[in-house]
């Protein structure tokens, strides 16, 4: 659309008779009734060249402008003309008033002020449904070139409400228009129009930084919070750096507390620099995009020194401190700069929708890291500059508890968000109002502080009746009739969310439907309470949600569109790059949008899972080990044939590129069972043939033998020995042809198993190289947990068990370097790996250990006493195995030779014994010393 225009331009106001009895009797009807509305009323001004301006908050009301008075006669008539003609349902007939008026317009955010738009609306007030009124000013424009075909009845001078001067006010007349109206309106009957201004209420939104001037009820929490941060940073303190964890229901403002009221008194009382960060799907990622904004280096080195160490999020800060201006050294411009301010002593971070670490963040190295470099930052170890507050949903609280030190931090550092007492939401609501000197109807304020009770989460339901009542004001008056309209705390978001959606076009709904689905994070299971999992919403990039340009230019307009309606009506927030439903009480509260949830929830599993991995697919420059096979690609394929307009261009990408690579999978099977049979029809042609010598030669032995039987008693002895030779001459012809055709089969046969076998062998190469990159996958998945697990002991203090796993996770061959930095932080971790009483376990042995030493298998372990008891015993379990009875005099020394089966062992009284271990009899005594042994 154009530029609305500006300067003397005619406006044209609409409003539906009786909008808000219809709506309550007959719900399903008005909703198409309205939409049918809409349409007429829009297709119709543009076709006379009007602009139509959002909606005013007034209910069914539009808002139209014209740079010619006849333009907005002429559309005023048509659409009159068109509603009339419409055949409406039974019980949802539609009468609409209309007014124009020609003046000046201050068009300012969005919206015109000034008296010519107070005076049209008071206009309208007056009219009836069905009628349209003028004002004289307009009435003169527009006669200067209407049409005979249109009439104006001449009503006289009219008072109007809130207006010194009365008005001269014309009706609109003429064909297909009703003429029969009773009088107008007196200005007592008229109700105000709303006063222009900003809201005072942000709805579905949290509060930000710059709303803290709105920001009311929570200044003593906000308060309590501040003292307790100066008290852990004060000389002395005992306490972590580690603020609070900020812990409430959803809907109990935890957000805006943080944002509107903990910030903005940070900045002004301290002058700290502040991070506010959501984790989103990649955590670490998120915080270093934050601080490389002050710390200037790649974002990409941040990551890795914080992934490779827990301090390197408590080094980055610290070096951002010493740098005065937040450049990390050596790498800030080299220019001449402006002398730095003073340093800031701490920086404090911000880390607001926790719970996204958990159902977001599908890495859990990442997740882990992430945990560890915020508590280490944090930790009285290092007293460094870094504060950290962490706001979390409550019922994410046990998803903590894997983690020790999160777990720790939550018992000694949690502030929990309770509900609002009645003084504090009183503040709430009034203060906000008082500020844009907006006023409540007596009794308004008492009946919602009522209806919103106790309870924690309705926060952002009753901002958003608040600013749907505000929307329906009257003048600067939020009154009854308008919070009963907007539906009240519980319905107002299901009405708003309804009323924007069926106003939509089929197309344009489904487009919604679409971006919420994308929008929701789908609970899976049941939480640590045993109850299900709760739908959250998701913050997602606009790169998911928008159609490909090029290839879908239409779609991708019309999907803008839509997202910018939806932000409008702020049921979505959108930033530059992502997109995020405005509170999960519309996910709770809205029932088309559970409905949608619950139509198909296997379904909008599979296609989150295909949005995950398609997006990993790209980030990892589309290798093809992370498409789809097997079952996976079948279940996917066969829930897109009926939602494939669901996909965006990336997921068709995906799934066609698993299609292509399924059909080149086949292909090459194809071929190579072609090849197999064809080897196997070529053996058998080779034996049917061998077969065939086989069978001749045999035929040729029975001829030969009938033959010499029958000439045997006639031949004489010369003809029969001719006749035997002849015989052995033919079978031995035979027979090398046989051995020949042996010969050739057995060749054949040959160059058949030696194809086959290079065949087998490639595929075997093949599947042993799938087979080995995803045993190593395996083994490095195995040896990284075990190492995680490692860490999490070092954390609580337990080397012994920290060493044991640690040697685990590398036990592989080429083990991760994370694997292997662990088993170097365990082996020189302090504190004994296993603690044994010897009075308790020897309990008959007097005087000290003289000698020791540990077999080489690390099993057992060989002592000896100043009372000559030389004992072998078990390290695992610290009990004694046997005695080795020989020396009386204090031992020395004691020794395992190298394959553990014999052992030494050397007494004061110059006597050295060779033992065997396994049987405790002496080998060898070794006498004759003279000095001292």
């Amino acid at each position: 659309m154009s530029a609305l225009p500006s300067g003397t331009i005619t406006f044209l106001f609409t409003d539906v008779q009786d909008s808000t009895r219809l709506w309550e009797k007959y719900p399903a009807d008005m909703r198409l009734a309205l939409k049918r509305h809409d349409e007429i009323i829009e297709s119709v001004s543009q076709q006379h060249h009007g602009f139509v301006v959002r909606p005013r908050g007034e209910g069914d009301s539009r808002f139209i402008v014209f740079e010619r008075a006849i333009d907005g006669v002429s559309a005023a008539a048509a659409i009159q003309r068109a509603l009339h003609a419409e055949l409406w349902p039974e019980q949802t007939p539609l009468y609409v008033r209309m007014s124009l008026h020609t003046g000046e317009g201050e068009f300012r955010e969005g919206d015109y002020y000034g008296t010519a738009v107070n005076r049209c609306a008071r206009l309208r007030g007056i009219a009836h449904g069905g009628q349209t009124v003028l004002s004289k000013k307009t009435y003169q424009l527009a006669m200067e070139e209407l049409s005979q075909m249109d009439e104006f009845l001449d009503l006289g001078e009219h008072p109007l409400k809130g207006m010194e001067e009365p008005e001269h006010v014309y009706q609109l007349a003429g064909a297909g228009l009703p003429s029969e109206f009773p009088a107008l309106k007196s200005p007592d009957d008229v109700e105000e129009p709303p006063a222009p201004g900003k809201p005072p209420f942000k709805g579905l939104q949290h509060f930000d930084e710059a709303d803290a001037g709105l920001f009311f009820g929570r200044e003593m929490l906000t308060d309590k919070i501040i003292a307790r941060l100066q008290d852990s940073i004060s000389p002395g303190s005992d306490r972590d750096n580690f603020l609070a964890l900020i812990v409430g229901a959803s809907g109990s403002g935890k957000s805006s507390l943080v944002r509107a009221g903990l910030i903005p008194a940070i900045k002004d009382g301290e002058g700290w620099p502040v991070h506010v960060i959501t984790p989103g799907d990649h955590p670490l990622l998120a915080l270093a995009n934050s601080l490389a904004q002050d710390a200037k280096p790649d974002y990409n080195v941040l990551i890795r020194e914080m992934l490779d160490d827990p301090k390197g999020l408590h080094q980055i800060v610290c070096d951002m401190i010493s740098n005065g201006a937040g450049e990390l050294e050596g790498m800030g411009d080299i220019s001449p700069q402006p002398p730095r301010s003073p340093a800031p002593s701490h920086v404090l971070l911000v880390v607001d929708q926790f719970e996204e670490v958990f159902t977001l963040c599908r890495d859990e190295l990442e997740r882990r890291a992430f945990i560890d470099n915020l508590l280490t930052a944090t930790s009285p170890n290092f007293a460094g500059p870094t504060l950290v507050v962490i706001v979390l949903r409550a019922d994410f609280y046990g998803h903590c508890g894997g983690y020790a030190n999160l777990r720790e931090a939550l018992a000694n550092s949690q502030e929990f968000i309770g509900p609002m007492t009645q003084e504090e939401l009183q503040r709430a609501i009034e203060e906000p109002a008082r500020q844009g000197d907006w006023e409540f109807e007596p009794g308004l304020v008492d009946m919602l502080l009522q209806e919103v009770g106790d309870e924690p989460g309705a926060l952002p339901l009753l901002s958003h009746a608040l600013l749907e009542t505000w929307k329906r004001r009257r003048g600067r008056m939020m009154t009854f009739t308008g919070y009963a309209e907007s539906g009240g705390i519980r319905g107002a978001i299901a009405k708003t969310a309804e009323w924007v959606y069926w106003r939509m076009s089929p197309e344009e709904q489904t487009i919604t439907r679409n971006l919420f689905l994308r929008l929701t994070e789908l609970g899976e299971g049941t939480d640590e309470g045993g109850m299900p999992s709760p739908d959250t919403r998701r913050r997602v990039l606009l790169t998911e949600l928008m159609p490909d340009i090029e290839n879908a230019p239409e779609a991708r307009a019309a999907t803008e569109e839509v997202l910018q309606t939806l932000v409008d009506a702020r049921l979505i927030t959108a930033a530059e790059e992502t997109a995020e439903v405005a509170h999960e009480a519309l996910i709770r509260e809205w029932p088309t949008l559970r409905e949608w949830l619950n139509e198909d929830r296997e379904g909008l599993l599979l296609h989150r899972h295909l949005t995950e991995t398609s997006q990993e697919w790209q980030r990892l420059e589309r290798t093809p080990s992370e498409l789809y096979r097997g079952k996976r690609l079948t279940q996917v394929l066969e829930w897109s044939w009926d939602h494939r307009n669901e996909l965006n261009a990336l997921e068709k990408e995906f799934l066609d590129a698993s299609l292509a690579d399924r059909r080149d999978r086949q292909a090459a099977e194809d071929e190579r069972q072609a090849k197999e049979a064809a080897l196997e029809a070529r053996s058998r042609r080779f034996l049917r043939a061998l077969v065939g010598v086989f069978a001749i030669a045999t035929i040729i032995a029975v001829i030969l033998s009938i033959f010499a039987f029958n000439q045997r008693g006639i031949a004489q002895d010369n003809a029969l020995i001719a006749g035997q030779n002849a015989t052995t001459a033919t079978v031995a012809q035979g027979l090398a042809q046989y051995q020949a055709a042996t010969a050739v089969a057995a060749k054949d046969e040959a160059e058949f198993q030696a194809e086959r076998a290079d065949v087998a062998a490639e595929e075997a190469l093949a599947q042993k190289a799938v087979a080995e990159q995803e045993a190593r996958a395996a083994l490095e998945a195995y040896s990284l947990s075990l190492a995680a697990n490692a860490q999490e002991a070092l954390n609580d203090l337990d080397s012994a068990t920290a060493l044991v796993l640690a040697q685990a996770a590398n036990e592989i061959e080429d083990p991760p370097k994370l694997s292997q930095q662990i088993l170097l932080e365990a082996a020189y971790a302090p504190g004994a790996r296993e603690r044994y009483v010897i009075s308790e376990t020897f309990a008959d042995v007097s005087g000290n250990i003289q000698g020791l030493d540990i077999s080489p298998n690390g099993d057992t372990v060989l002592l000896g006493f100043e009372d000559g008891s030389l004992i072998l015993g078990d390290i695992e379990t610290g009990t004694e195995i046997r005695r080795f009875e020989g020396h009386t005099a204090r031992i020395n020394d004691v020794t395992f030779s190298a394959d553990g089966l014999t052992a030494l062992s050397v007494s004061n009284d110059m006597l050295a014994i060779n033992w065997d271990v396994y049987s405790g009899q002496e080998i060898q005594r070794l006498e004759g010393h003279t000095g001292h042994a």
